[in-house]
């Protein structure tokens, strides 16, 4: 009967009925079954449009394990959000399963059994399956596969029109474990590092460790559709001479002779262990490049069965990712200078009466005596770690000098004591030799008179305490300029105090702070200097590798830090700002900046090139650095912690042949393909006079499929060049309309797009009421919303704060930027036996951190949070007596009343409080490359008006980030539409709709 049906009602593929119309398509993939009286699923039926999932796309969730967090339920189907490494992390935002129009039949499907209504005919078929119904069993009117799509669109469009819910207490999270983990630094596929928060050993197996680069994609895409489709960067984040880990060697020193080390002649990238070479080693091929080149007679060494040199493990450059090649004699001649650092001290009114001066000459002192005392023990062979990146035959090659000001410059002569005042400070000049002014830092006689004249400066001006500040003068530009003509010959750093507005002198600045053009475009120009003056003397600057850093200790007034602070982000310096300095308040933090800024490790005269194979190039740059014409990193001073980041970008398909390829051995053939790298070097000069070339050589897999793509992706990287990017935008804007508000939409456009195309084309199956997580990139949302509420980028933030920001933002490592964009926030008072104590390594073991909420903080605890910048020490306050005292001290004052200080009497016993809050303090401070304030608060209470909150505790409630923002108690309307101030629940809620919008949109 179904074949007469089948011949009486069948024209031109479609189906007729008298109850309606029904095209062929509905039907593909079902069968009747005349016994169940359903449709059933065709077990031999092939999909038509599986050919858009191809190698490229294909990726279904089936094939991965699923962290689904169910809605509304409040049942997960994991209880953590650790998920497997390959998983798909994913939130359910709605009860109610729904699938798309076209959506590829899985497991949780909707079949058309579920929906059909109860046959009241049966047909004589039997058991029997066939391709089309009866017609007894087509006038039931029962559901056929064309009204379940209907059915499942109208589903669609129900949930699509109610309200997302998602259980708060199963979605991503940051977790950091105390676990340290031993990490092996070599090309492989579907391998991650190491979270820069995490405690590892790095082992450096022909990869630069993660500590000196990071890669946002550790499988790299094979073309530029690819990568397009993705919506990821291809960008590396660059720590030349980072701190190396406990238990990690150091970068071993590679000495070639006189002609220096051996480079590719085509692109001139240097010898690395994923050199190809073939001819029983007479010949390499460049990774990068892909040319052939003839190795030298003298460095020819016959090959194994897999075509490696057998003397690989004897050179650390052919089994190395990192190496400092000593530089060929001719180079190294030209950079046979002495550099200095050249502090600029102010000695106005203002600095003199907040008690700066004492402070400062102090700080250097103390400083420059450590750094002393740290190259004596270097040169005796005390430090064996540290003498071996050193020769220790030669003394530190460093000069010290100072010059002070306030409306005058004065230098001070090293060989009489005179003090030389230059009063004309629109054309300022040098008025004494170098030879008077900078002094060797390893000479003792010379350095204890430099000592003297440093010391009695706060004596010298004490008349300025008698000037009121609001006749305050300060010829900073004119300082800058006369210290950049000291160190015009030799470079090096200048170290520049500025605690108000220059007024005088070339440089001179007026007021332009206006609260009113907060938030608008006119915003964007207070970031852009306002004297030409400024943009020239940084410009000569780095072209003389002379750095300059910052440390503004500001009055109650503006700065304008835009305008100065320009010279440190080019000039690969640094910015310290502590607004409103008060001594009693900010002393501890200027000394420590201080003191870390003198102290680490520093080199000089550095220019840096970043290679990459051959259909990669590099497309931008973002840091602190001079950008030559010809594309090179110029860098005066780089140090242990100066970071920046390269982005890239396709220009042909990664594995394009070269003519020659048919004539290369099998082995050699299959690999050569097979990575893409990429290489840094760094030329630069040590503090003990010797030059180096420091490269880094990171070799990466090359896949096809988006999927491999999103599995490979280092989160810590992404949000690192993100917040790079952010910050170089706002000062160098590509678009003349861009502002704070604008850098906000377009970072909230990248996260819906990544999350868009992953969900497109790697998770097309799963349901619609999804929001799908990639598990390389579930944090994704959670950084995107702090990055939205930090300073850098949230509104109303002062211009001076924003411009430090902005700069420091340049300057962050990875493991900074973490903690940067999300604070950390732990729970002391309810600590395990392993928690807060000392390791066998020397480390802390931190407590499990809590979720950045307010919610989540009792009355009764006491917490630290950690925010990159600042310690908060938070006391509940009804935090029990005993904890209390074991932590605390009350002392009572005329002018603050009841003070809270810390305990200075602990007991070094695991059982004392005081103790063990010490080792957490000291933990989070160390090997950070700023010092960390700490301010002790009570537990605000927000039930209560907010004008009972102090500034400190208002700061505090900034930090909860999973929070809405306070601002939104009285605008809660516009609050569902600026992402900006959302919690992170209603944030996922609000990129989860948007991915729909875009799926809408196709």
């Amino acid at each position: 009967m179904a074949q007469q049906y089948e011949e009486q009602y069948q024209d031109d593929g479609n189906y007729y009925e008298e109850d309606g119309y029904y095209d062929q398509e509905e039907y593909e993939g079902w069968l009747w079954d005349d016994a169940k009286q359903q449709w059933v699923e065709d077990p031999n039926w092939v999909d038509p449009n599986a050919a858009q999932y191809n190698d490229e796309q294909q990726y279904t969730a089936t094939a991965t394990a699923t962290n689904t967090v169910a809605a509304n339920t409040g049942v997960a189907r994991r209880a953590s959000n650790t998920v497997p490494s390959s998983a798909t992390a994913t939130a359910t935002t709605a009860t109610t399963t729904a699938s798309h129009a076209h959506q590829t039949r899985s497991a949780g499907a909707t079949r058309p059994a579920q929906l059909n209504t109860t046959a009241s005919a049966t047909s004589s078929g039997g058991g029997a399956a066939s391709n089309r119904p009866t017609s007894s069993s087509r006038s039931t009117g029962m559901m056929r596969p064309g009204d379940v799509q209907r059915e499942r669109q109208l589903l669609s469009a129900r949930n699509q029109n109610s309200s997302p819910k998602i259980d708060e207490t199963n979605i991503p999270r940051v977790q950091i474990s105390n676990k340290v983990i031993q990490y092996e630094s070599k090309p492989m596929l579907d391998k991650l590092p190491p979270g820069s928060r995490t405690s590892y050993i790095a082992q450096d197996c022909g990869n630069a460790t993660p500590r000196h680069v990071r890669m946002t994609l550790y499988n790299i895409p094979l073309s530029a559709e690819s990568a397009d489709k993705c919506s990821l960067a291809i960008a590396s984040v660059i720590q030349p001479i980072a701190n190396i880990g406990i238990e990690e060697e150091e970068v071993p020193m590679v000495d070639m002779g006189s002609e220096g080390p051996i480079r590719c002649i085509g692109c001139r990238a240097y010898m690395n262990p994923h050199a190809l070479w073939i001819k029983d080693g007479t010949q390499w091929i460049c990774n990068l490049c892909q040319l052939t080149n003839e190795c030298p007679q003298w460095y020819r060494k016959n090959l194994d069965g897999q075509y490696q040199r057998r003397d690989k493990m004897q050179r650390a450059e052919l089994h190395r990712g990192s190496v400092d090649y000593v530089a060929p004699s001719d180079l190294a001649k030209q950079m046979q200078l002495e550099p200095a650092f050249f502090f600029v001290i102010d000695v106005s009114c203002v600095a003199y009466q907040r008690d700066l001066i004492k402070l400062t000459v102090n700080a250097i002192n103390n400083s420059l005596l450590e750094l002393r005392d740290q190259y004596k023990s270097e040169a005796e062979g005390d430090d064996e770690k540290q003498a071996a990146d050193f020769n220790v035959n030669n003394k530190c090659i460093l000069r010290v000098g100072f010059l002070t000001y306030d409306s005058k410059i004065h230098f001070h002569a090293l060989s009489n004591g005179a003090m030389h005042v230059i009063s004309e400070v629109k054309d300022p000049f040098v008025s004494l030799p170098d030879s008077e002014i900078l002094i060797p830092l390893s000479d003792d006689e010379k350095f204890a008179e430099w000592q003297r004249l440093l010391l009695r400066v706060p004596k010298l001006f004490e008349e300025n305490a008698l000037i009121p500040e609001s006749e305050n003068k300060s010829c900073f530009g004119s300082a800058l300029y006369a210290a950049s003509q000291v160190l015009q010959t030799c470079g090096g750093k200048i170290i520049a105090q500025q605690t108000s507005l220059p007024n005088i002198g070339i440089g001179a600045l007026k007021f332009r702070d206006s609260v009113e053009v907060y938030g608008t475009d006119k915003e964007r120009e207070l970031y852009v200097s306002a004297d030409p003056f400024y943009p020239k003397l940084t410009t000569d600057c780095a072209s003389n590798f002379i750095s300059i850093d910052i440390f503004c200790c500001a009055s109650t007034g503006y700065c304008d830090l835009a305008s100065t602070g320009e010279m440190s982000r080019k000039t690969g310096g640094q910015l310290y700002y502590y607004a409103n300095f008060n001594r009693s308040r900010d002393a501890e933090s200027f000394e420590n900046d201080l003191r870390t800024n003198l102290v680490r490790r520093t080199v000089f005269r550095s220019v840096m090139a970043v290679r990459a194979s051959k259909g990669l190039e590099v497309v931008d740059y973002f840091g602190n650095f001079f950008l030559t014409d010809n594309q090179e990193i110029q860098l005066p001073i780089v140090t242990s912690d100066t970071t920046l980041a390269v982005s890239f970008r396709h220009y042909e398909r990664l594995n394009s042949s070269s003519s020659g390829d048919e004539n290369l051995p099998t082995h050699i053939a299959s690999i050569k393909n097979k990575y893409a790298s990429i290489q840094v070097a760094m030329l630069y000069l040590n503090m003990r006079g010797q030059v180096y070339i420091r490269v880094h050589t990171v070799a990466l897999p090359i896949v096809k499929r988006i999927a491999d793509v999103f599995r490979c992706v280092d989160m810590d990287t992404v949000l690192n060049v993100s917040l790079k990017q952010c910050a170089q935008e706002l000062v160098s804007p590509v678009s003349s309309t861009m502002t704070i508000s604008a850098a906000r939409k377009s970072l909230v456009a990248a996260c819906v797009d990544i999350l868009f195309v992953y969900r497109r084309y790697c998770a097309p199956n799963n349901a619609q009421r999804q929001l799908v997580l990639p598990e390389a990139l579930k944090l994704l949302p959670l950084f995107t919303l702090g990055l939205l509420k930090n300073p850098l980028l949230a509104d109303g933030v002062q211009i001076d704060e924003r411009a430090y920001h902005i700069s420091y933002a340049l300057h962050m490592p990875c493991y900074q930027s973490l903690t940067y964009i999300h604070p950390y926030l732990y729970p002391m008072h309810r600590l395990s036996e392993n928690e807060c104590v000392v390791s066998e390594t020397g480390r802390v073991l931190l407590p499990k951190a809590i979720t950045l909420k307010y919610d989540n903080l009792k009355f009764h605890g006491l917490y630290v949070l950690d925010t990159g910048r600042k310690l908060y020490v938070v006391i509940g306050p009804d935090l029990p007596a005993p904890l209390f005292k074991q932590c605390f001290v009350e002392t009572k004052s005329s002018k603050h009343g009841l003070k809270i200080d810390f305990k200075e009497d602990y007991q070094e016993e695991i059982d004392d409080l005081g103790y063990r809050l010490s080792l957490i303090l000291d933990e989070l401070r160390y090997d950070r490359p700023y010092w960390l304030d700490t301010e002790i608060l009570l537990l605000p209470n927000t039930k209560d008006h907010d004008a009972i909150l102090t500034m400190d505790q208002h700061e505090f409630l900034k930090h909860l980030i999973e929070d809405s923002s306070r601002i939104q108690t009285q605008h809660r309307s516009s609050s569902r539409q600026n992402p900006a101030i959302m919690s992170y629940v209603d944030f996922l809620v609000y990129i989860h709709k948007e991915i729909q919008k875009k799926f809408v949109d196709l």
